[in-house]
């Protein structure tokens, strides 16, 4: 009728309940006979009683346990909430100051630089095309922005306008194949054509006779005789130079000082309000602090 589990319950229950009900009628009515029983269920039941106050207590610690898990997992979970939140403005902090930097860059180049009028553009997109080196900026022909203009950073000559539409502009940079542009080597006035390599973030110096002095880190500037980029502007460092007996011309690899990668904020020259003069003395003072 009762399972084993349930007599098991029952028999436990009455062991730990006998003892209490012994000792309250041996100590209401003072029985030899209930003493003595007295004694015996507590030697009997003692064992069960001890269980059962360890059991009770190991639940009572148990629920404590329960609700102090609770509200230190709530806890943990708002912690973890604020840290999220510091981790999103610390990330908004270091993007503001890293623009500042740069903004604060350009803004000195352009107060020292001989430049009459330089517009400011941000980089909002790039070429998805390996085999095109180009870069979409967020100043158009509304902002007076012209075709063939060049356009350069605080580090050297970044390319020119090829593409105008009315908010947007598009530049033709200086590492892509199809570009060119009058250069020297500023150390012995060797001239060449400075092509861009197309995969490679270097370029070539085309033309440069096998005669001429050319050696690595040789600083490259431009010649100003292309008629868009300016002379003295800074363009990069010879990083090799082979020549073959067989040829006339020598092979020479420029390393630009622009990290193109890296590219997020340019000025675009006008160059029709150029001081030619004052900007061949600007660019020779700031070449020689490059050297």
């Amino acid at each position: 009728m009762f399972t084993k589990k349930t007599i098991i319950v029952i028999g436990i229950s009455l062991l730990a309940i006998l003892p209490v009900i012994i000792l309250s009628l041996s100590f209401k009515y003072n029985y030899t006979s209930l003493k003595e029983g007295r004694n015996i269920f507590v030697v009997v039941a003692a064992p069960f009683q001890n269980a059962v106050v360890a059991t009770t207590k190991l639940g009572r610690d148990i629920w404590s346990d329960y609700f102090s898990l609770l509200s230190v997992a709530r806890e943990n979970k708002e912690l973890k909430k604020k840290t999220e939140q510091f981790d999103s403005l610390n990330n908004k902090y270091c993007e503001l100051k890293a623009g500042y930097n740069r903004l604060l860059k350009l803004l000195n180049f352009k107060r020292e630089n001989p430049y009459d009028k330089l517009i400011a553009a941000r980089v909002i997109g790039k070429d998805a095309a390996r085999w095109f080196k180009t870069v979409l900026i967020d100043k158009g022909k509304k902002d007076g922005v012209k075709k063939g203009m060049p356009v350069i950073t605080p580090e050297g000559a970044v390319g020119q306008i090829t593409d105008i539409f009315a908010r947007r502009s598009r530049v033709l940079l200086i590492t892509e194949q199809h570009s060119a542009i009058d250069a020297i080597i500023q150390r012995t006035r060797a001239r060449g054509i400075l092509k861009g390599k197309g995969a490679d973030e270097e370029c070539a110096l085309e033309y440069i006779l096998r005669k001429n002095d050319v050696q690595i880190r040789d600083v490259v500037i431009s010649s100003g005789m292309d008629g868009i980029f300016p002379k003295g502007l800074i363009i990069g460092t010879v990083s090799n130079v082979t020549k073959n007996a067989a040829q006339v011309f020598q092979n020479v690899s420029v390393s630009c000082y622009v990290d193109f990668e890296k590219l997020e904020e340019v000025l675009i020259i006008d160059t029709s309000g150029i001081d030619m003069r004052r900007f061949q003395n600007y660019a020779g003072q700031r070449n020689r602090l490059l050297r």
